[in-house]
C-alpha cells in the first residue's frame, strides 16, 4: 500500500477502524452511533485503531467491552481482509500471569 492511501485510511474518513468500548453505567446504549471524535461528553470509547496493512492486533478485553468495525465507505481507497478469533481466558490463567509479573 503506498502512503497516500496509507494516510487516507489513517484519517477514519473512510471507516473500516476498530473501535472497542465500554458499556458503561449511564443511560447511554453504546450500540447507538456517536462520533468516536466526540470525547467530550461521551468517554466510553476505549481505543480505536485504524486499518493499516499487514498489521496484528491483540486485544485483551473485558466481558463489558464491545468491539465493532465502522463501515467501510464506497469511496476507499482500497478493500480491507479482516480475519478475526476469539477465545476466552480462564481466569486461573489470568491470575497466575498478575502473580508472575
Amino acid at each position: 500500500m503506498d502512503a497516500d492511501k496509507a494516510d487516507q485510511w489513517q484519517s477514519g474518513e473512510y471507516g473500516g477502524y476498530e473501535c472497542y468500548m465500554d458499556t458503561g453505567d449511564g443511560d447511554d446504549d453504546p450500540s447507538v452511533y456517536r462520533d468516536v471524535d466526540d470525547t467530550s461528553t461521551h468517554s466510553n470509547h476505549l481505543l480505536n485503531l485504524p486499518p493499516i496493512s499487514n498489521t496484528l492486533n491483540l486485544v485483551l478485553r473485558d466481558h463489558g467491552v464491545l468491539r465493532f468495525v465502522k463501515y467501510i465507505s464506497a469511496s476507499a481507497p482500497s478493500s480491507r481482509v479482516d480475519l478475526s478469533y476469539e477465545f476466552a481466558m480462564e481466569r486461573r490463567l489470568a491470575a497466575a500471569a498478575s502473580i508472575d509479573a
